[in-house]
Parts: C-alpha cells; structure tokens; sequence
C-alpha cells in the first residue's frame, strides 16, 4: 500500500512539469529583460527534462534537478511570481531531495490557484516530512476558504453579502405552489453565503495572520533567544519541512511559534517564509 502511495505520488510528480512560459506582465520586476528570462526559462525546463531522462543514474538526475532549480529560482528572484513558476520550482526542489523549499513552493502555488496538480504535489510533499508530528499546521476548511479569499477585493464580498441578504428575504416572501421546498432550499444558501462573507469580512478587520514559515533543514535546534550565545530548548529540534509561524524577525534570527504553541529562535537560513 504504501509502495503503490509512493509511485502514486511519484507519477503525479513527473506528469505536472510546466509551463513553458509566463505572464510576462509579472516577470518584468528584476534586471532581467523578457528575452533573458525566456531563455533562463528554456534552459530550466530542459535540465529538469534532463533529470527526468535520467532517472536511473540518481546522482546525474540530481544534478540536473538541482541545476533546473537554480535556474526557476533565479527567475523567482528576478520578480517572476506566478503559480506556474513557483510549481515547476517545487517540482526540481522536491527531486534535487529539498523538501523544504519544494513545500514552501508549492504553497506559493496553491495559494494563487485551484491548479488539481499543484495541491497534489504539495499533499504528497507534506506526506514526505518525517515526523509523527503533522507535517504542517493543521489547515481547517475554513482557515483554507481564507487562504483562497485572501486576494478577493472588500467589495465584491459586500456585493455577494448584499445580494445573498436579498435573495434570502425574497425567497421567504415567496408563495408560490409546489415551489416551497425549492425556496426554502435556496433561502438556506442565500443565508449561509451571507454568513461566509460576513465572517470573511469580519475576520479581515481582525487584523493580519501571523506569517507562514517552512523548515528547509534537517534537525534545527530551537533556541531560546536570538543568538548562538542561547541554548537550544530541550526535546524540540524542527524536522525540514515542518510548518511554523513567523512571530517577528530580528536580524538575521526568526521568532517561530510552533502548531503546539511553544515559541524559539532560529535563523533565517533555516526556514523560507512564505
């Protein structure tokens, strides 16, 4: 069973390479002009293919992997930010064997689409963190419509609030024959719409989320303040992979709170914030 998850997981992988191009409306940011990211592009995708063919010779086909990575990322750092480039950057992460960075890429990704494949390659990295701990902060469906409403403009959840309330009233000033469980069926998801945007709305004024943050090293001590000098806390050391919380940065030290609520200390290098 878990040999059939692993292929499973692994097919899923190899199928999702790629976009071969990209929004150039938002690849514009950096020193790079459109003609150099494309070819930097190019270039990308034919390591990874490369690293795909040779499969069999794991250290070549790491090689390329990590190659086509430096490649993705050096376009990310350029200021190209759009879920396609930060999946295919996911997917050479995960096979150079940087499971932190492969999961807080495909984070990116899944923030910014609804992309089947995106959230299956992220599900299948999360399955990768070795810990009996969950690999990331348990996700509720509501803290994951949040996620997904993050970007929608204050408006338009108040024009879906606004007509959601008159659809409910109008439906239950309604009587017409034979129609009434029909009204009243829609009557109860005009109500829950307005409810949803209601609380969206009201959780938005709460002010923002504590940043995400994902471990991209193996067996990171959590220190008890912000510096070599503290020791580091007993019994917690961070599995690459593991998803905390950024509560503040000084430096070039990151205050994380972890899913169980303990806080420390760590560096910069040690995680990606996302």
């Amino acid at each position: 069973m878990k040999t059939n998850r692993t292929i499973a997981g692994f097919a899923i992988l190899v199928a999702a390479l790629l976009a071969t191009t990209f929004d150039s409306g938002e690849a514009r940011a950096g020193e790079l002009n459109h003609e150099q990211q494309q070819t930097i592009l190019h270039e990308a995708n034919t390591l990874y293919e490369s690293g795909t063919a040779n499969a069999t010779d794991r250290a070549l086909s790491k090689e390329a992997f990590e190659a086509a990575a430096a490649k993705y990322q050096t376009l990310v750092d350029d200021g190209v930010n759009n879920w396609q480039m930060h999946f295919n950057l996911g997917n050479a992460y995960l096979q150079s064997g940087a499971l932190g960075r492969a999961i807080a890429n495909y984070e990116r990704a899944a923030a910014m689409t609804g992309d089947k494949a995106v959230h299956a390659n992220l599900e299948h990295a999360r399955s990768l963190v070795k810990t009996e701990a969950p690999a990331a902060i348990p996700q509720t469906t509501w803290e994951s419509a949040q996620q997904h409403l993050a970007a929608v403009p204050l408006k338009n959840l108040l024009l879906v609030a606004a007509i959601a309330w008159a659809c409910f009233w109008i439906t239950m000033s309604l009587r017409i024959p034979n129609w009434q469980r029909s009204l009243k069926t829609i009557g109860v998801v005009a109500a829950g719409l307005f409810l949803s945007a209601t609380l969206i709305m009201a959780n938005r004024d709460q002010g923002p989320q504590l940043p995400v943050g994902i471990i991209t090293a193996d067996q990171v001590p959590l220190r008890e303040g912000n510096g070599e000098a503290f020791g580091s806390q007993e019994g917690t050391s961070l599995i690459e992979g593991e998803r905390v919380q950024v509560v503040e940065q000084r430096g070039e030290w990151i205050h994380v709170q972890l899913h169980d609520g303990r806080t420390g200390w760590l560096t910069d290098s040690q995680l990606e914030v996302i």
